[in-house]
C-alpha cells in the first residue's frame, strides 16, 4: 500500500496552528529587553508555579496549571513567525 507523503506546507500549516493551542497565554514583552533582565523574569515566572499558595489557588479555580520555560515558548514562536507567505495564508484562511 502506498502512502501519500505530507508536505511541508501542509505539516507546517498544522504546527502553526497547533502551536497556538499549546502555549495558551504566554507572557511577552517589548522588543530590546536586555538578556539579563529577560533571564530574572522567566526565572520568576517559573518560580512562581512551584509556590504553595499559587498551586492551591489554581486547584481551586481548575486552571490548567501546565507551564513551559520561556526559551521552548520563544523558540515555537520564532518558529511559527518564520514560515513562508504561503503558510501563513493558509492558516489565516484556516483560521476564519
Amino acid at each position: 500500500m502506498e502512502r501519500k507523503k505530507t508536505s511541508t506546507i501542509s505539516r507546517n500549516v498544522a504546527k502553526a496552528l497547533l502551536v497556538s493551542a499549546t502555549l495558551g497565554r504566554p507572557l511577552i514583552g517589548t522588543p530590546g529587553i536586555a538578556a539579563d533582565r529577560i533571564k530574572i523574569l522567566r526565572e520568576a515566572y517559573l518560580k512562581a508555579f512551584t509556590e504553595p499558595e499559587v498551586i492551591e489557588e489554581a486547584k481551586k479555580s481548575r486552571l490548567d496549571f501546565a507551564t513551559l520555560p520561556g526559551a521552548e515558548v520563544e523558540t515555537q514562536i520564532r518558529e511559527v513567525m518564520n514560515q513562508p507567505k504561503e503558510v501563513i495564508e493558509r492558516v489565516k484562511k484556516l483560521s476564519e
